[in-house]
């Protein structure tokens, strides 16, 4: 009878450890996205309905290297990747750790595999994520929709 008892104790114990370390995963990786969630102290500039002809010569980079920059728009202007075709991802080209600072831009670097901030030396995957670099903060993000040939962009 003992024996029964404890051995349902020790079961019920296994499970109960089981559920606060997963808890405790669960938590700590909540904490680190927060923290890397980009646009930590990031200025929101106002971006309503931004219509970008991509059939307009300066955007003729986006068909050759996929990506273009547009310097009318967002903090320190914008870097616009093509996904795909049809599909294309937006970010401001101000550093997320520094984006006040003028000199600190994101460029595409030239492998075109990542994008880079030259001045704090801080790199970003295509996705705008942190991989290397002072900057805990993921690059800031706009909303893109693409209606050939229009891209449309909001925050």
């Amino acid at each position: 009878m003992v024996n029964i008892s404890l051995n349902k104790y020790n079961q019920k114990m296994k499970y109960f450890n089981y559920f606060n370390l997963s808890t405790l995963i669960l938590i700590s990786l909540l904490a680190c996205n927060e923290q890397n969630q980009g646009n930590c102290d990031f200025p929101n500039p106002v971006i309503n309905n931004l219509q970008l002809n991509l059939n307009d010569l300066k955007f003729n980079n986006l068909n050759i290297n996929n990506y273009a920059y547009y310097d009318l728009a967002g903090v320190q202007g914008l870097i616009i990747i093509k996904q795909a075709e049809g599909s294309f991802i937006v970010f401001d080209r101000a550093s997320p750790f520094k984006p006040n600072n003028f000199n600190a831009r994101v460029f595409m670097d030239p492998s075109r595999v990542f994008l880079k901030d030259t001045v704090n030396n801080a790199t970003f995957d295509l996705k705008g994520l942190v991989m290397t670099g002072p900057a805990n903060c993921n690059m800031r993000r706009y909303a893109a929709t693409y209606n050939q040939p229009f891209l449309s962009i909001n925050n």
